[in-house]
């Protein structure tokens, strides 16, 4: 009978234990309150990257955040103008 030369530790077993458990318990959550576990990591993943760029200082400033989210509206905006032609041509 061999001996494994290595033997797992409590931490590591409960580390294995938190990596499977608190994104079920997220997801479940976020079931819980009617939303779709999907945008809830897709949101919580926006918060982690926010918070990051806040910690090492490199948040943009306001004026710079405002512009951004005006480019990205006018984008949206640009493709649902694009989806509406589409429609009225079907139409046609």
């Amino acid at each position: 009978m061999s001996k494994l030369k290595y033997k797992i530790t409590g931490f590591a077993r409960f580390m294995m234990f938190m990596v499977v458990f608190v994104p079920l318990a997220y997801a479940g959550f976020t079931l819980y309150k009617g939303e779709s576990p999907q945008d809830g990591f897709t949101d919580l993943k926006g918060k982690v990257e926010a918070l990051k760029t806040k910690i090492k200082g490199n948040s943009l400033s306001e004026s710079e955040e405002f512009q951004l989210q005006l480019q990205q509206k006018d984008e949206e905006i640009q493709k649902l103008r694009e989806a509406l032609f589409q429609c009225e041509q079907g139409r046609s």
